[in-house]
């Protein structure tokens, strides 16, 4: 079983075998992959302007230095990433801050209600997102004994997306809750992983939806 602590986060074996815009089959096996959410100097034609054009035999004016690169590979694993997948409520939360003057109401809605004292106005979570460029991993880290708790990886965006080995350079981990009470996945925390015992759970794990894309892990003591 995976072990995660300060100094060895773990995360492996990346999943799936995609087709794409007429390529050749790409195994993506004992990769970690990552999507950037807020760096905008990352301007190219997008990927699904690529897939799209590639697959109907357009030109949408895409040169070779255009052609099919690991940034593309990692967004459309993303795109296909359950709709209620962990990376995909983190990366909502990161959008709001990016949007001008994101409503402290509609940002609760993200949260755990035990956690809201401690996020405040949300000003330290808006300078986090916004004053440095990140990448979201599109794996959740689901704790060995309680599947209920998700933690998401968060890493500079410097322009690798596909790596062999895990990412060491954490920024942070986002800490979610399965709370159907509340909905479906909530954010407790970003920061090093919050152990279980120091959860607000009410599910226990019992009917938290699993993904193909999971790693069970255990935190070190």
């Amino acid at each position: 079983m995976p072990s995660l602590d300060d100094s060895h986060p773990t995360l492996s074996r990346m999943f799936s075998v995609a087709r794409i815009a007429g390529s050749k089959h790409h195994a993506i096996e004992r990769w970690e992959i990552v999507t950037p959410h807020n760096s905008p100097g990352r301007s190219r034609p997008s990927w699904p302007t690529l897939v799209s054009a590639a697959l109907v035999g357009e030109d949408c004016g895409v040169t070779d230095e255009d052609s099919w690169t690991d940034l593309d590979q990692a967004q459309f694993i993303f795109e296909a990433l359950a709709k209620d997948h962990p990376s995909r409520v983190v990366t909502a939360f990161n959008d709001l801050f990016h949007t001008e003057d994101p409503f402290v109401e509609i940002l609760k809605l993200f949260v755990t209600p035990e956690s809201e004292s401690d996020w405040g106005d949300f000003s330290d979570g808006s300078r986090f997102f916004r004053d440095q460029d990140i990448a979201i991993s599109t794996r959740a880290l689901r704790h060995k004994g309680a599947l209920d708790v998700a933690y998401v990886k968060l890493v500079p965006d410097d322009g690798v997306y596909l790596t062999e080995v895990p990412r060491q350079d954490a920024l942070a981990y986002v800490t979610l809750i399965w709370r159907p009470d509340l909905g479906g996945w909530r954010i407790h925390r970003i920061g090093m992983p919050a152990a279980p015992r120091d959860l607000p759970r009410t599910d226990h794990g019992s009917n938290s939806p699993s993904y193909d894309t999971d790693q069970v892990v255990e935190l070190a003591d």
